[in-house]
């Protein structure tokens, strides 16, 4: 007598993959079962002796079946099949067919495994067979081009339940299935043409434009070039515009024919072939677009590829590239630095763009703007820092340390100090303190004579810095005004009134 079965998520998912034909290792199923192991929470007959042991698992599984729907539950039963066959259960098939569900199980394994035999039995003795497995059996036949099975489920179905099967062997391109299809009314929709495009069959679009015209959507001539189907697009295009003689009336079927979200696509998939297909049909095709796209999707060897062309759209402003620097692709930036227009080293220093500045500063004479080391001293890093001061003689002001400073950067603070001579201002000291960099603040105190003013204290309790108030309050005696007092917390203003101190 068989055990209850309790579908887990797991057992159900690993049906779920045999029957969609992802997994075909029935043996390790039932080693699984055996053995326990993730599978134990279902336990049942492994290898059923008879159909009505079957049956009656069946029967059980229909109780727990997932969000109640029974007959999706049932239909994950072909997987049990081979073990029916083995135990050579199908002798009393006709047990079996007793219930709808199960013959639609049935059915379509046999379809699976391409048996005419069990699919003309299934057919003959169970003609209430629910449509749903008639249909997906029929699915499985045009997935795998059998035509004997699909021409005896043709049989029981109607013209408007076959345009799934028509897809699924559009999406094959198993010709021989369409063609039947057809045969028995089947109409080719220009949705199964998108199936085509986007499964890159071209032999398909071939044969069924003979007798149609072309029309498709977007998005599949999108996942045709995303996929590098370049020789879908190069049909594709054709097709649209047969009549395409003049300069003029290529122009218009250019305009007509979706190039630009297509060759985004294309880019943004690295399909250089299919780029350089699309580039050659539509005259219109905008080069400056594809270039950005390939900045944005990090398309080195799409961009490299297009400089050596003879491509004469090549865009020579600046937009692209300063693109590239804001968005870090530096590899990119190198690639079209050849390009540029204007000066760009203050720029790459500044958004810290290190091998753009190296690039710039070995191959050309660019020289920093006048704020250039204080901005990269301020907003940079010390590797910035020393590389631009390393192969150009910059100006650089006090603003430099005051930055470096404010922003916490202890090691350009650092840097300044032992290698250059501009010092800093009482800022430096001020804004550390404000913005809480004790470690700054301690560096300053120690090695530098500039000091500060009443503001550190003033900010540094302002913003509740209480640490940063006790060392200033400590070491330093520039001392505070009443606004530490007023705007402090009620614990620095309790230490401020603690020390004694008149404030200034």
């Amino acid at each position: 007598m068989a055990r209850r079965v309790v579908a887990t998520a797991a057992f159900l998912r690993r049906i779920t993959a045999y029957q969609d034909g992802y997994d075909h290792d029935t043996q390790r199923l039932v080693a699984q079962l055996r053995e326990g192991g993730a599978f134990r929470r279902a336990p049942f007959p492994y290898r059923p002796h008879l159909a009505a042991t079957a049956l009656h698992f069946a029967t059980q599984w229909k109780g727990f079946a997932c969000d109640g729907d029974a007959a999706i539950a049932f239909s994950r039963l072909f997987t049990w099949i081979p073990c029916l066959q083995r135990a050579q259960a199908v002798t009393s098939v006709h047990r079996l067919l007793l219930h709808d569900d199960v013959a639609g199980a049935l059915l379509v394994y046999a379809s699976y495994v391409q048996d005419p035999t069990l699919l003309a039995t299934v057919l003959d003795r169970s003609p209430e067979v629910p449509k749903h497995y008639i249909l997906r059996a029929l699915e499985v036949a045009a997935y795998n081009n059998n035509c004997v099975l699909t021409k005896a489920l043709l049989e029981t179905t109607y013209e408007s339940d076959r345009i799934a099967a028509m897809h699924v062997a559009a999406c094959r391109g198993n010709i021989d299935v369409m063609t039947l299809l057809e045969d028995y009314g089947t109409t080719v929709r220009p949705s199964v043409l998108d199936t085509a495009i986007a499964s890159g069959q071209l032999h398909v679009l071939q044969h069924v434009t003979r007798n149609m015209p072309l029309a498709c959507d977007e998005r599949a001539l999108a996942d045709a070039a995303a996929a590098g189907f370049h020789d879908v697009l190069d049909f594709v295009h054709a097709a649209w515009h047969p009549q395409c003689d003049s300069d003029q009336s290529s122009e218009v079927a250019s305009r007509s024919f979706p190039i630009d979200g297509v060759l985004e696509a294309a880019v943004r998939a690295g399909q250089t072939g299919a780029v350089y297909s699309l580039l050659g049909l539509c005259r219109l095709a905008d080069r400056e677009k594809v270039i950005e796209h390939a900045v944005r999707h990090g398309r080195v060897k799409l961009l490299e590829s297009l400089g050596e062309a003879p491509l004469s759209h090549w865009p020579r402003d600046n937009a692209i590239l300063l693109c590239a620097i804001d968005a870090g692709q530096d590899e990119l930036s190198i690639v079209l630095l050849p390009y540029r227009s204007q000066p760009l080293l203050h720029r790459a220093a500044c958004r810290g763009r290190l091998q753009v500045v190296a690039w710039l500063l070995v191959n050309t004479d660019e020289a920093c703007e006048r704020d250039t080391l204080d901005m990269v001293a301020t907003h940079g890093s010390v590797e910035m820092l020393q590389l631009l001061l390393q192969h150009r003689n910059g100006i650089m002001t006090a603003r430099a340390m005051d930055g470096a400073a404010a922003n916490g950067n202890l090691a350009t603070v650092v840097y300044l100090h032992e290698n250059r001579m501009e010092g800093c201002t009482t800022a430096a000291m001020d804004t550390a303190a404000r913005h809480n960099h004790l470690d700054v603040v301690r560096f300053l105190h120690v090695h530098r004579r500039e000091g500060c003013t009443t503001a550190a204290i003033d900010g540094a309790a302002r913003m509740g810095h209480f640490e940063m108030v006790k060392f200033l309050a400590t070491f330093r005696r520039e001392g505070y005004t009443a606004r530490a007092l007023d705007e402090g917390t009620p614990e620095i203003e309790a230490y401020l009134r603690g020390l004694k101190r008149p404030h200034l």
